[in-house]
């Protein structure tokens, strides 16, 4: 995987970094624009089961490249005649079955050398790794930007696998290799890091996004040990405990435990905005008579159907009703004649 990392270091971008990482099932991970300096140790920006060597810009802002490997390989740095002042990092990767040369590239913008002297370092150094062994598997991966590398690809028999654009409509990010029959075709997809917002509208308490990271950190740590019972759970899981944490996750209350359900009743009554209802006049009604009433049922049914939209002209929340369903039903069977106007929905009882 190549990816242009736009800085590392910034907030949120380890856990964005791990789930790249194992969302995509990575093996080998070259990152860009690292922007890593030596007071940033290496073990809190690698994730758990991976391993990285990295070369950092030392003289100014930005810039720094990176391999990240997973744990059960091989990976070193080679130096000698594989060396240079670019940011250009050659290791040795020794799988169970395969030995890989591979190298991370960053070729800026504004560099303050000639693109000739990097595809010179490149060549010399295919040319020397195929003088030691013939048959050796090279890879050079990276952002070259606007770099004019076909005469590299010619001169070392190498092959670019990225043939769709990785940045508006440019191919800035490339894979190239010797080997192009022992890999898939390539697929483009944009970074999760490099698009993580760094501003919040509003900054969490001190110590919780610490906790929060660690969170996830250690959820994926257990999906890298295929601990089924912990990597199971997924998100929803993960964001319960988080809520938890937050104390965002707490028990509903019941409105009746709050407020007695006849004062609720005397208050709908007072902020009645109909403009057609006129208090009915009060009537004898003779002893024989039925008395119709709404069943129970259908008050229920149609207090449980209420839409979590905005208040209506009662001043109350739809969610009011279902959260005080058992307890309101009743009353509001046997509510005095009169009309109720909850977000949408009249309902007319009778007395």
């Amino acid at each position: 995987m190549v990816m242009n990392t736009r800085s590392v270091a910034k907030v949120d971008a380890f856990p964005a970094l791990v789930a790249e990482l194992l969302t995509n099932n990575c093996d080998l991970c070259f990152l860009t624009e690292t922007w890593l300096k030596p007071i940033h140790p290496t073990h809190i920006v690698c994730p758990n089961g991976f391993c990285m060597i990295r070369k950092d810009r030392l003289d100014r802002r930005g810039g720094g490249v990176a391999v990240i490997c997973r744990g059960d390989w091989k990976i070193e740095r080679l130096d000698g005649p594989l060396s240079s002042d670019f940011e250009c990092l050659w290791l040795r990767v020794l799988t169970p079955n395969s030995v890989y040369y591979a190298c991370v590239v960053y070729h800026p913008d504004e560099s303050s050398y000639d693109q000739e002297e990097l595809l010179d370092f490149l060549t010399t150094s295919c040319e020397h790794l195929m003088t030691v062994d013939p048959n050796c598997r090279i890879i050079i991966a990276g952002d070259v930007n606007q770099l004019k590398y076909k005469d590299l690809l010619v001169h070392a028999s190498l092959s670019q696998m990225v043939k769709k654009p990785t940045r508006g409509e440019n191919i800035l990010d490339v894979f190239i290799t010797n080997t192009p029959h022992l890999w898939e075709k390539v697929r483009v997809f944009e970074s999760a890091i490099r698009n993580r917002l760094q501003k919040r509208s509003k900054p969490l308490p001190v110590g919780l996004e610490d906790r929060i990271n660690h969170l996830i950190r250690e959820n994926q740590r257990q999906a890298v040990k295929q601990d089924s019972c912990m990597s199971g759970r997924g998100s929803r899981a993960w964001w319960s405990t988080v809520n938890t944490i937050t104390g965002r996750d707490t028990q509903p209350q019941w409105m009746s435990s709050v407020i007695h359900p006849d004062t609720i009743n005397k208050y709908f009554c007072s902020v009645n905005s109909d403009p057609e209802y006129i208090a009915p006049a009060p009537i004898d009604i003779p002893d024989d008579a039925r008395i119709p009433t709404i069943p129970l049922h259908i008050v229920t049914h149609f207090l449980s159907k209420l839409k979590r939209t905005a208040c209506g002209p009662d001043e109350l929340l739809p969610l009011l009703s279902p959260m005080c369903l058992t307890a309101c039903c009743n009353n509001i069977k046997y509510h005095p004649l009169g009309r109720w106007q909850t977000s949408g929905l009249y309902l007319r009882s009778l007395h």
